[in-house]
């Protein structure tokens, strides 16, 4: 997948032309809406419900918003591949969807080779600063310095462009540092929740002279994250982890920039220092890549993230157990109704089993196996399971079905994640997740980017005894990211991935089910009403899901269920079996945006 780094002059020649094309179309006015520019690439089209469709070839990128997608195909166009391509767009969402994703959080990519026909996994939760223990997550705020977890996205950048890209960290963090620097068009995904307004810095960066939230459609700049990304592209990663980013990080941490009036935006506990300190981060030290979870469903390959992510066990569990049902006949409620069941035994397993490898034993291998599968599966029946269900015990699957009465119901963890997939030209695919998990709310002065807050995925409370997501120092949050890729006889079918706490991993699923038992196209696939279910009492459903299946699941199985607004974000690029690309973004997230290099249109 790699190729000669001789061949980056050519491309830095390249994306140095193309970069002036970059916001060129950004407004002129506040107000202003950007478009590419005319003849570039196909313009994406609305798909179901308003989502954003590109169909072509010559690579594809789908993500959560127009800046990034045109950055991440002006990479595939100047040369470069899936992995430079993802890297170069998770750059720009740093600036566009500041809360949501940037180098003070964390990332998750799972990347497909196609000549090697292999998967990997490169990324990392955030540990816990050497300092944190269970004693602080108790009572913890969803804001404040106490929250932030030591950002490893940064690094994850630098060995992914190292391992199986083409051209540096520097050429990679060239779109955005001029669209940071020119302006981009803000989004709805851009920060606007009163809690920034604590903290002089975010303040400062987020809001106008009237405390007001920039509108959407207005021209924005970052030049202090401008400035970042300019020090790492000079120094690599090691200009985050040590000198004035790192130390800048460290004091913000130790002293909050709160405002005179933070107490009218934030509670008391959320104004306390955090314990995150320079040594945390010059000690940081990145994972090897990671062998990803893997499991054959229906004839497919389906490659995800490994724990202490639970994303890619939770989904290839389900997938395993619906594995000996045939969910493609007429009867579409009944086969609804095996998927949520599977998703109650699944998540049960998840809040059991799945935390730090480094701290508790993980029985990976046993939760992915056939048999286990088979045992999990006997429970389901057609009548509801009570939910929460109880997990099972992995390391004796005797195929015995045995029922270990009620569990343990974990909270729901909400996150503001952000996730796009690239697919390039050689075939090679990539699903990235970043995350500031839902925000520390602090932006790190000078600096212009925000701080997780990571600290708030271990439990409050043990769930029961032996809970293995409890905090300490230097253990790493259980997450739910699933960036995932499908594979058949060597040929990428699908990268897919999702935004939303613990519903990415039943959006994920949802998708590959719709896409390969239902046969549904990838925009329909992805835009069907969704329904998701983390071992909680009642299942939460989208409005279509419900009108569509709601009475039947309810009368003919006794299936609870609580209404949403809207269940996650997704994107996707699937692989057609003549060789065209089909990329998705979701319309449930505002601002997604999808193209191809080559559109048929």
């Amino acid at each position: 997948m790699r190729r000669d780094r001789r061949a980056s002059r050519t491309w830095w020649a390249t994306i140095g032309v193309a970069l002036t094309a970059v916001v060129v179309a950004a407004p002129t006015a506040v107000g202003g809406t950007a478009t590419a520019a005319a003849g570039e690439f196909g313009t994406p089209a609305p798909g179901p419900e308003g989502h954003r469709v590109a169909v072509g070839t010559g690579g594809a990128v789908a993500t959560t918003s127009p800046a990034a997608t045109r950055a991440g195909v002006r990479v595939l166009r100047a040369g470069g591949n899936a992995v430079d391509a993802a890297v170069a767009a998770a750059a720009v969402l740093g600036l566009t969807n500041p809360g949501n994703t940037g180098p003070g959080g964390l990332n998750y990519m799972t990347i497909y080779r196609k000549k090697q026909d292999d998967a990997v996994v490169i990324g990392n939760r955030a540990p816990a600063p050497a300092a944190f223990k269970q004693a602080d997550r108790v009572g913890l705020n969803v804001t404040g310095a106490l929250s932030v977890g030591v950002p490893t996205a940064v690094r994850g950048w630098e060995q992914a462009l190292e391992r199986y890209g083409t051209i540096s960290l520097r050429q990679a963090l060239q779109p955005a540092i001029k669209a940071a620097r020119d302006g981009f068009v803000v989004g709805t995904a851009f920060p606007r929740a009163d809690r920034y307004k604590a903290f002089t810095s975010s303040r400062e960066l987020f809001f106008d002279d009237d405390l007001e939230p920039y509108a959407v459609g207005s021209l924005f700049r970052n030049p202090d994250l401008a400035r970042t990304y300019e020090l790492i592209a000079k120094r690599g990663a090691d200009a985050f982890y040590e000198g004035p980013i790192a130390r800048a990080i460290a004091d913000v941490i130790e002293h909050p920039p709160l405002t005179d009036d933070a107490d009218q935006y934030i509670a008391e506990a959320a104004q306390r220092p955090g314990k995150l300190v320079l040594s945390d981060l010059t000690g940081y030290r990145q994972p090897d890549v990671w062998a990803p979870t893997k499991v054959d469903y229906r004839g497919y390959d389906v490659y995800s993230t490994p724990p202490p992510e639970s994303g890619g066990s939770t989904v290839s569990e389900i997938l395993n157990i619906l594995e000996g049902f045939d969910l493609s006949g007429p009867d579409r409620a009944l086969a609804e109704h095996r998927v949520i069941e599977a998703s109650k035994l699944a998540y049960a397993d998840r809040a059991r089993f799945v935390a730090d490898p480094e701290f508790v034993d993980v029985p990976l291998e046993e939760l992915l196996s056939d048999a286990y599968a088979g045992q999990r599966r006997c429970l389901i029946g057609d009548a509801a399971l009570s939910a929460p269900v109880a997990a099972g015990d992995p390391t004796s699957p005797d195929g015995a079905c045995a029922d270990n009465g009620p569990g343990s119901q974990e909270g729901d963890h909400v996150g503001s994640t952000d996730h796009l997939a690239v697919v390039d030209r050689w075939g090679n695919a990539v699903s990235y997740n970043g995350t500031n998990v839902s925000s520390s709310g602090i932006v790190v002065p000078g600096y212009g980017f925000t701080l997780n807050n990571e600290m708030t995925n271990f439990n409050p409370q043990p769930l029961f005894e032996g809970d293995p997501n409890l905090a300490d120092g230097g253990k790493r949050p259980r997450g739910n990211m699933a960036p995932t890729v499908v594979v058949r006889d060597g040929r990428p079918v699908l990268s897919v991935g999702a935004a939303g706490g613990t519903t990415i991993q039943t959006t994920v699923l949802g998708i590959i089910v719709n896409h390969l038992d239902f046969g549904l196209g990838l925009p329909d696939a992805l835009a069907a009403g969704r329904a998701s279910q983390a071992n909680t009492a009642t299942t939460s459903a989208e409005s279509p899901f419900l009108q569509t299946f709601g009475n039947e699941l309810t009368t003919r199985f006794g299936q609870r269920f609580s209404g949403s607004s809207g269940i996650a974000v997704a994107q996707g690029v699937s692989v057609l079996p003549d060789g065209r690309l089909v990329a998705v973004a979701d319309a449930r997230g505002g601002d997604g945006d999808a193209r191809v290099l080559r559109s048929e249109e």
